[in-house]
């Protein structure tokens, strides 16, 4: 066949129905593009907005529809998919692992063709040949770079995140990710040239402060440290990245430190456990890092001023109250800056997915419209209303929902008063004062439920948890497709990510009733070890630094005692204190403004997607 004159359009959707969802370049289509336009000869036209490509589609210039298949955006595509006239290819992980349920796949997407797994290579056969036979490519560099070749150019906006990727594949076997199957367990990595190209070209592009690297362990081998010292001068030359969203690696924790050393606490660190409990841990295949090296990272994060992540997925196979409690209680005594707690999700392409799995361990699955991933478009001539729907386990044979919603609640209060440094004046002197922290994390927790105003924010995320579950995603579709249901999801009411919403609601409306709980407690667990004013002290100095925090404002404090150990620096008692933004912090705090908004829903997503810890005013003593 002679594809010199075909044009293929490429679409990696992103919801806009309440703001842009999916944020980041289309990356994964953008490599089959490339790919296929070098062997091919191909003409490529690549889409991420669904506005763009309902202008472009129907002119009939297109012969292929190509759509990458995620969780966030595979109905999305399929509604263009099954009004085109032409071919439709589909390509991605979300998709069952089992063939009957791959055959079910294919009666829900009819005329929908899908290439399962590595998609270059396997496109272009597909195309030549009308099947596809080969696995994975031996040498990845033979995918020409979408961004080298300005096939990405037109992506460079106030919306989307530069997205690379510098290794593929991942050596573990955990089975609640798809990486973790046989297929990607052998790492192949891109030269390095082309990697340092890519990050210059991206450099001298870049609208947004924030890089995105998507290797399953970036900082595990030894050329990432390499990349590492090379954005590091990109730093010095462009002032960009500001900050680096990546997954650190699962081992050699030893050079992931020196990475992150390198980059001086602008890459997150993560500790990446996902559990403390050995059991649970052996249930879904993980090998944890030793809990000595999380203290490590703990310690380095600190040094540098970066942000540290443990995560803690809920209701993995064995999980109960009490393993998930620890769990949470170890990484936040281990002094990480961010400890999140994810629900597990079923994902089509996991191992956990199966039936097997389901059977053996209990598993209890609901449904839900995925958060954000929902609108109302034009679609070829027809409005449409679109919803991605997921599932999420909400109990097993070890733990039932009730208990499952409490959990829940335990992981918003450790979002509100533990990540970002919320209260890290205070958790500084209960540690100095032999305190641990989760034992003030629990003594909040219990106060929070029992709170006049807090305890509205908690009742609300519990309504909003349990009205979002639905026993099957038809269900879910066909609420979505109500009116009055859909309206309040349209006006952002309702399809929030809840726990994010309701720390935003927290965090900057309630900053102090939280404060008032959280140094109550704080007292009792000190008792005599330490005296009034001097919490006093820090009470004013926390709430001058976080007090409305997206906006102005200048704040004095005169000290009653001996601030020194607290702000790090000479403050006998009688200091005056000026407490501020700089202007920097005021040109990053307009940046995420500009792109979140000041909605419930933005203030989550500014504490979700960013580092608000260096948002914080900062500390001038006079």
């Amino acid at each position: 066949m002679n594809f010199g004159k075909m044009k293929i359009a490429f679409a990696d959707l992103t919801h806009t129905g309440v703001g842009v969802s999916a944020n980041s370049f289309p990356l994964g289509v953008g490599y089959v593009a490339a790919y296929a336009k070098e062997l091919l000869g191909i003409e490529p036209h690549l889409f991420k907005y669904p506005q763009k490509l309902d202008q472009l589609l129907p002119t009939g210039e297109y012969s292929i529809l190509a759509c990458s298949n995620y969780s966030w955006n595979t109905n999305l595509s399929y509604e263009f998919a099954k009004r085109f006239q032409g071919q439709v290819i589909f390509g991605g992980p979300d998709f069952p692992l089992e063939l009957p349920k791959q055959g079910k796949w294919f009666l829900d997407h009819p005329k929908v063709e899908f290439i399962n797994g590595e998609g270059e290579a396997r496109f272009v056969e597909f195309l030549d040949r009308g099947t596809f036979t080969r696995t994975r490519l031996e040498d990845i560099n033979e995918i020409p770079s979408p961004y080298l070749t300005g096939m990405f150019d037109k992506f460079f906006d106030d919306h989307l995140i530069p997205l690379v990727q510098t290794t593929r594949g991942c050596p573990f076997r955990c089975t609640f990710c798809k990486e973790g199957v046989h297929y990607w367990n052998e790492v192949r990595r891109f030269d390095m040239d082309r990697v340092k190209a890519e990050l210059e070209y991206i450099a001298k592009r870049a609208k947004l402060p924030h890089l995105i690297i998507a290797d399953s362990n970036f900082g595990m081998y030894k050329q990432d440290v390499e990349t590492c010292e090379f954005i590091a001068k990109l730093r010095e030359r462009y002032n960009w990245p500001k900050y680096i969203d990546c997954s650190t690696g699962k081992g050699n924790k030893e050079q992931v430190l020196e990475c992150a050393r390198i980059l001086k606490g602008r890459m997150t660190l993560s500790a990446s456990l996902q559990t403390t409990n050995e059991q649970i841990a052996i249930n879904v295949n993980r090998k944890n890092v030793d809990y000595d090296q999380v203290l490590q990272i703990s310690r380095l994060g600190e040094e540098y001023g970066a942000n540290t992540l443990g995560e803690v997925i809920l209701n993995l196979p064995g999980d109960t109250v009490e393993s998930y409690t620890k769990s949470i209680c170890d990484m936040v005594d281990a002094g990480l800056s961010v400890v999140r707690s994810f629900q597990l999700l079923p994902l089509p392409g996991a191992t956990i997915s199966k039936n097997s799995q389901r059977e053996k361990y209990g598993l209890i699955g609901m449904f839900r419209v995925i958060a954000r991933c929902f609108g109302e478009y034009d679609i070829l001539l027809k409005k449409v209303a679109v919803a991605e729907v997921e599932e999420v386990c909400v109990g097993s044979n070890t733990m039932t929902l009730a208990n499952h919603i409490k959990c829940r609640l335990l992981g918003l209060t450790v979002e509100a008063f533990h990540n970002n440094g919320v209260f890290s004046e205070l958790v500084g002197l209960l540690k100095r004062r032999g305190v641990k922290e989760s034992d003030w994390i629990l003594a909040v927790h219990a106060k929070a439920l029992e709170h006049p105003v807090i305890s509205k924010v908690y009742e609300s995320f519990r309504a909003r948890t349990e009205n979002d579950l639905c026993y099957s995603p038809k269900i879910a579709q066909n609420r979505f497709q109500m009116d009055t249901i859909r309206r309040k999801y349209m006006s952002g009411e309702m399809g929030n990510n809840e726990s994010f919403r309701h720390r935003g609601l927290l965090v900057f409306n309630l900053t102090e009733p939280m404060h008032m709980i959280a140094f109550a407690e704080a007292e009792a667990l000190l008792g005599n070890k330490v005296s009034k004013d001097h919490l006093k002290d820090i009470y004013c100095v926390s709430m001058a630094r976080r007090a409305r925090l997206l906006e102005g404002g200048k704040f004095r404090v005169k000290t009653l005692t001996d601030m020194t150990t607290v702000l790090n620096a000479p403050c006998p008692p009688g200091t005056s204190l000026i407490i501020e933004h700089t202007p920097s912090q005021k040109e990053l705090m307009e940046s995420y403004i500009s792109q979140f908004g000041k909605t419930a829903d933005g203030y989550g997503r500014i504490l979700h997607k960013t580092f608000v810890n260096k948002l914080y005013r900062q500390v001038n003593v006079t």
